[in-house]
């Protein structure tokens, strides 16, 4: 159903929701106007339609209001639901006009509206019926007090220009003087006109009552709070179209707006502009025989998450599993729901990424939610506005900057660790090819994984307590206390009659050595002593230990990928471990032989029975660990080879199935950044996020 008016089809709107732009396209298709008259002032229509004709770049118009002492600002993005109108009037040659009062000192408070995606299922007209009925003080905007149009647009100096004298525009008012009513229809147009909102609001009604005679159909795009006053006037027979008179000159100017600033000209997730601009490639606005699809902008939602997870896998190999992607779209629904709303805004989709993943995640979600790849750095015709929080810099000043229609905009912060990026190609790879030969780990990171070798070493010990744990009748002890849950499985069978307890025995010493072996490492992974070639697919090529630098790390021997294959900075490089060794406390600080690497050619020998990396660590853990328990922690169990070596050693292994940790715990100790060069710890922690890696 559509809003009409006589000949006048109207399209009340939020400014600069895409929602707005698809019932202005609808209804454009639909009634074929022959005019379209938008909520804008004559004063700007020179740079309103060149910044329009730059479109999909995204520009601002740039004023002076000398009541208000700020500069005032129009976006042009593809958008919103005025400039659309716009654009489809200047692409299918059809007449337009800018009916709109440019008034000063104008600065009305912002409204928290019903979220606009409603109209996809109520439709235009129920949508703003219903708005109507739930926020009836939405449509009195009366606030703001308004001279009168003789004396405030005659009598006083009413913009000044960014740049020239004021002669011409003097000239102008001197002429307007002459064209004065009497007093008594002054004094009548400045009651029914004594607001800012009231006087607008009349000026266009006036504009709308000459357009209804000149054409059949006119499509009106106005501001959702300002019909039903306008509706009002124009069913006066008396309206004064002597006010249409009495429209200032501004002198403006038109900005280039740079992608890093993309967030000041929309109202929306940058990313759903650019899908609805994307559109057009395919379908094309020239010609009345384009049939509109439907655009809902909640379908790129998944988009945006799918995009950032890929960047952010392809990064640092770590992979987000489904129970995560579920997890995130859950909160996000919910979070969106507490908030008011259907639709999440770029906070919602950063707090929802941030706090069921983690900050980097975060960071690539706030990169793709702000994607719009129209925007360029910089315009040979037009000057790039320099933005710096809310205010730019003009000539060699930083001035405030304001929106001429302020839009609702719930002000929240929210911290992201910012992800560098390479900005000139090689210079990453350059850096690490210079100091590759002398490599060291981050100490920071190293102290955290330090703290999840001991939760995982906790853990095996609690493990190893619970297997040696016996249950035995009650025989007059009670042993370690009564069993509980035995005692109630055997209620039944027994009649109550007996009791349960427990047998305790307790392990003397703590777990010194752990092997982890990764559950995404393949059990049929190449011989380990077969020759290195080109054509060796094999995944984890790289082999190190790295000695305990002070007595609070322990020693580490790892086989992963090739360091420097994926950088995250200048020199530093992310591995992922396929498998690992960790000694503690670090036999390389005590006299004594010290803690030797197993992948060092010379000790082949020794593991002429392992084909494999994964047994080479556990072969090296059963000969250099200093307690009788070693826990090993992989997929499958180890060969009975191993279990007879480390008997012979007076060890004996404790074997916990890789599944038995959650994928958040093993990310957690399965990536390590590597530095090349002792010099680059200075700055890594500018480029390693350890927020990740939580402490225990």
């Amino acid at each position: 159903m559509l809003l009409r008016y006589k000949n006048l089809y109207i399209v009340p709107s939020y400014h600069g929701r895409i929602n707005f732009s698809q019932e202005v396209r609808d209804l454009f298709f639909e009634i074929k106007p022959d005019a379209i008259a938008v909520e804008l002032p004559e004063s700007i229509k020179e740079n309103l339609i060149k910044g329009v004709n730059r479109l999909p770049k995204v520009s601002l118009i740039v004023y002076w209001d000398d009541l208000l002492k700020r500069y005032l600002f129009v976006p042009i993005n593809p958008t919103d639901s005025l400039i659309f109108s716009i654009r489809l009037a200047l692409e299918n040659q059809i007449s337009f006009y800018f009916i709109d009062l440019n008034v000063r000192a104008y600065s009305p408070e912002t409204k928290n509206l019903p979220d606009d995606q409603a109209i996809k299922s109520l439709g235009l007209k129920k949508f703003y019926e219903t708005v109507k009925e739930a926020k009836k003080e939405y449509f009195n905007l009366d606030n703001q007090t308004f001279g009168g149009f003789p004396e405030y647009f005659v009598d006083l100096e009413v913009i000044k220009p960014l740049e020239g004298d004021n002669k011409t525009q003097k000239n102008k008012l001197k002429s307007t003087r002459r064209q004065k009513k009497d007093s008594k229809s002054s004094e009548k147009l400045k009651k029914r006109t004594d607001s800012l909102d009231k006087a607008r609001e009349y000026f266009m009604a006036c504009n709308l009552k000459t357009l209804m005679v000149e054409h059949l159909k006119v499509m009106v795009v106005i501001g959702l709070a300002h019909w039903e006053r306008i509706k009002e006037f124009l069913s006066e027979d008396n309206l004064n179209l002597d006010v249409l008179n009495y429209s200032p000159d501004v002198e403006s100017i038109i900005y280039n707006v740079s992608p890093r600033n993309i967030g000041m000209a929309f109202n929306e997730v940058p990313y759903f502009n650019y899908q609805w601009e994307k559109q057009w490639e395919t379908n094309p606005l020239e010609g009345f025989n384009v049939i509109p699809g439907s655009f809902d902008k909640t379908d790129y939602i998944p988009a945006i998450f799918i995009k950032a997870i890929t960047e952010f896998e392809k990064r640092y190999e770590e992979r987000i599993s489904v129970q995560k992607l579920l997890q995130i779209s859950q909160y996000l629904r919910n979070l969106v729901h507490y908030d008011g709303r259907l639709t999440p805004d770029l906070y919602h989709l950063i707090i929802a990424a941030k706090n069921i993943c983690n900050d980097d995640l975060a960071w690539f979600v706030y990169k793709t939610a702000n994607y719009y790849p129209y925007a360029i750095e910089n315009d040979d015709d037009i000057p790039t506005i320099q933005i710096k929080h809310n205010s730019f810099i003009l000539g060699d000043k930083k001035v405030t900057l304001r929106r001429r229609i302020p839009v609702h905009r719930r002000s929240r912060t929210v911290k992201v660790h910012r992800i560098r990026e390479e900005k000139h190609g090689e210079e990453w790879r350059k850096e690490w090819e210079n100091d590759k030969s002398s490599i060291f780990s981050f100490p920071p990171e190293d102290l955290i994984l330090e703290n999840h070798y001991r939760y995982i070493k906790r853990l095996g010990h609690e493990f190893i307590t619970e297997k040696l744990t016996k249950t035995h009748k009650f025989r007059g002890s009670l042993m370690d206390g009564i069993d509980i849950r035995e005692t109630i499985r055997n209620l039944i069978i027994n009649n109550g009659k007996d009791i349960y307890v427990k047998e305790i025995k307790r392990v003397r010493g703590s777990i010194t050595s752990i092997v982890v072996i990764f559950g995404d490492e393949d059990e049929k992974l190449t011989p380990f002593y077969q020759p290195k070639a080109e054509s060796w697919a094999e995944k984890y090529r790289h082999n190190i230990s790295f000695l305990a630098e002070h007595e609070a790390e322990s020693d580490l021997t790892f086989f992963s990928t090739e360091p420097g294959e994926n950088l995250i900075g200048p020199g530093i490089s992310i591995i992922k471990m396929g498998g690992f060794y960790s000694e503690f406390p670090p036999p390389s600080a005590k006299e004594g032989p010290g803690f030797f690497n197993c992948f060092d050619p010379f000790l082949n020998p020794i593991f002429r029975h392992c084909n494999f990396k994964s047994e080479r660590l556990l072969l090296s853990a059963i000969f250099q660990s200093s307690r009788r328990y070693l826990l090993y922690i992989a997929k499958k169990r180890p060969r009975k080879y191993f279990y007879n070596a480390a008997r012979s050693k007076e060890k004996t292994i404790i074997f916990i199935p890789i599944s038995q940790f959650s994928s958040t715990t093993l990310n957690r100790i399965k990536y390590m950044h590597i530095l090349a060069g002792k010099h680059r710890r200075r700055y890594a922690d500018k480029y390693i996020n350890l927020k990740k890696k939580f402490r225990f």
